[in-house]
């Protein structure tokens, strides 16, 4: 799952170390724009549907939130 999710994030943003970088969203790495696509990506590999409750920046934040996010939405 993690090496999916660095392949999705490298594709949207080139040249961000993803696998240590913490603050995506609240650093703004990841901006509005990215970050629908980025729902989108994660929705469609993961066949999983992120409603509004997981749309805040602590779920984005970091690949490991966003594991753990995939995991409670299995």
């Amino acid at each position: 799952m993690k090496e999916q999710i660095l392949e999705i994030l490298e594709g949207l943003k080139p040249g961000v170390s993803f696998e240590t970088q913490k603050g995506l969203v609240t650093d703004k790495i990841i901006d509005s724009i990215t970050m629908m696509e980025l729902i989108t990506l994660l929705e469609e590999t993961f066949d999983i549907s992120i409603g509004m409750e997981y749309m805040d920046g602590k779920h984005f934040d970091s690949v490991d939130s966003m594991m753990e996010m995939i995991e409670e939405l299995r």
